[in-house]
Protein backbone atom coordinates (compact mmCIF):
# COMPACT_ATOMS: atom_id res chain seq x y z
CA UNK A 1 0.00 0.00 0.00
CA UNK A 2 1.27 3.39 -0.60
CA UNK A 3 2.18 6.31 2.00
CA UNK A 4 1.23 9.30 0.73
CA UNK A 5 3.51 10.90 3.59
CA UNK A 6 6.32 9.85 0.83
CA UNK A 7 4.47 11.88 -1.80
CA UNK A 8 4.11 15.11 0.42
CA UNK A 9 7.72 14.72 1.04
CA UNK A 10 8.54 14.83 -2.31
CA UNK A 11 6.26 17.66 -3.02
CA UNK A 12 7.65 19.44 -0.29
CA UNK A 13 11.07 19.01 -1.69
CA UNK A 14 10.58 20.70 -4.64
CA UNK A 15 9.23 23.38 -3.02
CA UNK A 16 12.42 23.73 -1.16
CA UNK A 17 14.37 23.49 -4.11
CA UNK A 18 12.69 25.81 -6.19
CA UNK A 19 12.61 28.31 -2.71
CA UNK A 20 16.70 28.10 -2.85
CA UNK A 21 16.63 28.59 -6.50
CA UNK A 22 14.34 31.66 -7.26
CA UNK A 23 14.65 33.28 -3.73
CA UNK A 24 10.91 33.28 -3.22
CA UNK A 25 8.45 30.82 -1.97
CA UNK A 26 5.80 29.59 -4.87
CA UNK A 27 3.94 27.23 -2.89
CA UNK A 28 0.76 29.32 -2.89
CA UNK A 29 0.61 29.68 -6.87
CA UNK A 30 2.12 26.42 -7.68
CA UNK A 31 -0.54 24.84 -5.45
CA UNK A 32 -3.15 26.90 -6.88
CA UNK A 33 -2.54 26.16 -10.56
CA UNK A 34 -2.19 22.59 -9.85
CA UNK A 35 -5.05 22.33 -7.73
CA UNK A 36 -7.44 23.86 -10.76
CA UNK A 37 -5.61 21.14 -12.91
CA UNK A 38 -6.66 18.58 -11.12
CA UNK A 39 -9.77 19.11 -10.46
CA UNK A 40 -10.51 19.65 -14.22
CA UNK A 41 -8.64 16.64 -15.03
CA UNK A 42 -10.01 14.44 -12.67
CA UNK A 43 -13.63 15.48 -14.13
CA UNK A 44 -12.67 15.02 -17.53
CA UNK A 45 -11.41 11.25 -16.99
CA UNK A 46 -14.51 10.44 -15.06
CA UNK A 47 -16.56 12.05 -17.80
CA UNK A 48 -14.29 9.84 -20.55
CA UNK A 49 -14.83 7.20 -18.52
CA UNK A 50 -18.45 7.40 -18.79
CA UNK A 51 -18.45 8.28 -22.17
CA UNK A 52 -15.86 5.08 -23.12
CA UNK A 53 -13.81 7.99 -24.61
CA UNK A 54 -10.15 6.49 -24.78
CA UNK A 55 -8.86 9.93 -26.47
CA UNK A 56 -10.58 12.30 -23.71
CA UNK A 57 -8.88 9.78 -21.11
CA UNK A 58 -5.48 10.28 -22.85
CA UNK A 59 -5.78 13.87 -23.02
CA UNK A 60 -6.75 13.94 -18.98
CA UNK A 61 -4.11 11.88 -17.85
CA UNK A 62 -1.34 13.18 -20.26
CA UNK A 63 -2.55 16.73 -18.45
CA UNK A 64 -2.42 15.85 -15.00
CA UNK A 65 0.82 13.56 -15.71
CA UNK A 66 3.03 16.95 -16.68
CA UNK A 67 1.15 19.37 -13.69
CA UNK A 68 1.93 16.19 -11.04
CA UNK A 69 5.72 16.00 -12.31
CA UNK A 70 6.29 19.81 -12.23
CA UNK A 71 4.93 19.54 -8.60
CA UNK A 72 6.81 16.96 -7.58
CA UNK A 73 3.88 14.49 -6.90
CA UNK A 74 6.00 12.09 -8.52
CA UNK A 75 3.57 9.15 -7.47
CA UNK A 76 0.87 10.87 -8.65
CA UNK A 77 2.89 10.98 -12.10
CA UNK A 78 3.05 7.83 -12.43
CA UNK A 79 -0.52 6.85 -11.71
CA UNK A 80 -1.38 9.32 -14.83
CA UNK A 81 1.31 7.41 -16.85
CA UNK A 82 -0.35 3.94 -16.28
CA UNK A 83 -3.55 5.33 -16.84
CA UNK A 84 -2.40 7.32 -19.80
CA UNK A 85 -0.75 4.18 -21.53
CA UNK A 86 -3.90 1.78 -21.21
CA UNK A 87 -6.58 4.57 -22.81
CA UNK A 88 -4.27 4.84 -25.46
CA UNK A 89 -4.56 1.40 -25.98
CA UNK A 90 -8.26 1.28 -25.46
CA UNK A 91 -8.21 -0.68 -22.69
CA UNK A 92 -10.95 1.65 -20.03
CA UNK A 93 -11.18 -1.62 -17.92
CA UNK A 94 -7.56 -0.89 -16.80
CA UNK A 95 -8.05 3.04 -16.36
CA UNK A 96 -11.18 2.05 -14.37
CA UNK A 97 -8.98 -0.38 -12.05
CA UNK A 98 -6.55 2.91 -11.72
CA UNK A 99 -9.27 5.17 -11.15
CA UNK A 100 -9.88 4.41 -7.11
CA UNK A 101 -6.01 5.33 -6.16
CA UNK A 102 -5.84 8.11 -8.21
CA UNK A 103 -8.50 9.76 -6.91
CA UNK A 104 -8.12 8.65 -3.44
CA UNK A 105 -4.78 10.12 -3.76
CA UNK A 106 -5.75 13.14 -5.44
CA UNK A 107 -8.38 13.47 -2.02
CA UNK A 108 -5.25 12.84 0.31
CA UNK A 109 -3.32 15.67 -1.42
CA UNK A 110 -5.88 17.70 -1.35
CA UNK A 111 -6.61 17.43 2.25
CA UNK A 112 -3.21 17.99 3.19
CA UNK A 113 -2.00 20.31 0.77
CA UNK A 114 -4.84 23.00 1.43
CA UNK A 115 -4.35 23.74 4.69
Amino acid sequence: MFDPREELASIEATFVQLQQLLGMDMRGELLEAYFVTQDECLKRLAQALYAANSNEAVEAAHKLKGAAAQLGAAHMSVLCSQVEQHARAGRLDEVRRQWPPMSELAGQLGQALKR
